[in-house]
């Protein structure tokens, strides 16, 4: 399911209103259309993904999406929700546990496990789960809070 602009309403919050141990979610139904989508777009058009008669004689037994896909929401999750907009990603750990396959519906969990007043960085605790509370991803973000100029809350108009 692509995502109009508008769609994720954006968090305002300022880098004081920021507290550890807090947490956000957000989940999405992963499609062929969005599998069929990263292919284009990255040019990773390996069967596995992308080729269902290929991808039923694994181990898997059908098409796994991209584990890049699947990680790509927590850009999303920075971007939207925390910290939000205007923040600047500096680092990322991924570890990827189980396959997250077409139709799943994927939850992303990031809680505040640090945060530091004079880089303006937060780490962020990362799972990713499927409906059946399977973890499939976990890391660890790092996170900059960039200063906006002239406002005192960030908001995307």
């Amino acid at each position: 399911m692509p995502y109009e602009s508008g769609t994720i309403i954006p968090s305002s919050f300022t880098f004081e209103e920021i507290s550890i141990g807090k947490t956000f979610k957000l989940s999405h139904t992963v499609t062929l259309e969005d599998v069929m989508s990263f292919a284009k777009l990255t040019g990773d058009y390996n069967p596995l993904h992308v080729d269902s008669s290929f991808a039923e004689r694994t181990t898997f037994g059908k098409q796994v999406v991209h584990g890049m896909l699947t990680a790509s929401f927590v850009s999303t999750i920075i971007g939207m929700l925390i910290p939000g907009p205007g923040s600047l990603w500096l680092s990322q750990t991924i570890q990827f546990s189980k396959p997250t396959f077409i139709g799943d519906d994927i939850t992303v969990i990031a809680k505040v496990k640090a945060k530091s007043n004079s880089t303006r960085t937060i780490s962020l605790e990362i799972n990713i789960f499927n409906q059946n509370k399977e973890k499939l991803i976990s890391g660890e973000s790092t996170v900059r809070m960039l200063d906006v100029i002239g406002k005192k809350k960030r908001i995307l108009q």
